[in-house]
């Protein structure tokens, strides 16, 4: 939706149009002074998912809430499924400053043991995440 280049990292133009969409326009200026608060970019304040994650979890005490959780997950998802592709998925959370292979790998197995019973097993070219599901699983 936001990711128009899915490389799972907002430009300063996609994260400023992330913004506008959440209430906080004010432009390019405003864009950098929200991305410098997280962004490991100091030269492009390019924003990755899980520096949105920080930066949502900051303006609530840190605990982003399901609904935030929910938006940042929208701003990848360009045709507005409520999917995400498991590839795509863990490309999100692995650029830049991102989680650990074994806590990706941890939590993508607890959710295909809570949400994914199918026979035949599907592809893995086929997977996806539905992130409500997903998000629903951390909130519990």
């Amino acid at each position: 939706m936001f990711d128009m280049d899915k490389d799972g990292v907002l430009s300063l133009k996609e994260f400023e149009r992330l913004m506008s969409c959440l209430g906080r326009a004010g432009g390019e200026e405003n864009a950098k002074k929200y991305a410098s608060k997280v962004s490991a970019d100091s030269k492009d304040h390019s924003v990755s998912f899980n520096e949105f994650l920080t930066l949502v979890g900051n303006d609530k005490n840190n605990e982003p809430t399901m609904d935030h959780l929910i938006i940042a997950f929208q701003m990848f998802d360009k045709e507005n499924t409520g999917k995400i592709s498991e590839e795509h998925f863990k490309k999100i959370l692995c650029v830049k400053n991102g989680t650990k292979s074994e806590d990706l790998h941890e939590m993508l197995t607890e959710y295909r043991r809570v949400h994914m019973h199918s026979e035949p097993e599907t592809p893995e070219e086929e997977r996806y995440i539905d992130y409500r599901k997903f998000v629903q699983m951390l909130q519990d």
